[in-house]
């Protein structure tokens, strides 16, 4: 693993799975730019909320054989990730294209890369 610093002075410990990304053939998920996104809002929209999903990688579940793959070791022994790691080729097709079966036919919602923006007309609509 890597220790690597995070903007707010804490150390991320960061897992190298090149060896593993080497062997994963990537989905191809098509996802449209912030700017194509945001195009897309209907004029005339007042009031908008991003929503950012705290650690949304690690909300996805990794089935018990990509479970193995992802076994580390440190100092204090051995470990494997349960839920989808931020290092893993696949983690941000995969993450994006679950955040669109749930949010992508909902109104008033775009999905800006990993972020849901919500808009809307009136502040009544809004809440």
């Amino acid at each position: 693993f890597i220790a690597l610093p995070k903007k707010n002075g804490d150390i991320r410990l960061v897992i190298d799975f090149r060896d593993l990304n080497k062997c994963i053939i990537r989905p191809n998920f098509e996802t449209a730019t912030p700017f194509q996104a945001v195009r897309t809002i209907p004029p005339g929209m007042k009031f908008f909320t991003v929503i950012d999903a705290l650690k949304g990688y690690h909300q996805v579940p990794l089935d018990d054989e990509s479970i193995d793959l992802t076994t580390f070791s440190t100092p204090f022994g051995r470990y494997q990730y349960l839920r989808l790691p931020f290092s893993v080729s696949h983690a941000g097709d995969d993450y994006c294209r679950r955040v669109s079966e749930v949010f992508d036919d909902l109104p008033n919602c775009r999905r800006i890369v990993e972020n849901i923006l919500v808009y809307s007309a009136t502040y009544d609509e809004h809440i």
